[in-house]
């Protein structure tokens, strides 16, 4: 699920966030930052269409990275995400690559 580009983490964002997948993804990033990772990616590719499932998912993982001062990105984001954040104020809160 993990994939390393340059010294940052990339961590694909799942679609599909049944049958426990955000706790896998939580788990996935919590262990990736343990490592000592100063900086991961969200690849977002996968988030068509956004459901508030999604947000409150990257929302989570924002705030799992400030616990341990990991700075975080999201990538591979594509219109319909940023609208999304746009329409709820948080275009400032993620960094968008």
């Amino acid at each position: 699920m993990n994939k390393i580009m340059t010294e940052d983490q990339m961590i694909i964002v799942p679609f599909d966030l049944s049958e426990g997948q955000d706790v896998d993804f939580c788990l996935s990033v919590k262990k990736v930052i343990n490592q000592g990772i100063q900086s991961i990616i969200l690849d977002c590719s996968n988030l068509y269409p956004v459901r508030s499932s999604h947000i409150g998912l990257l929302w989570k993982t924002r705030d799992i990275c400030r616990q341990k001062s990991t700075e975080i990105s999201l990538g591979n984001v594509n219109n319909t995400l940023i609208r999304t954040l746009q329409v709820l104020d948080l275009t400032e809160i993620f960094k968008i690559n």
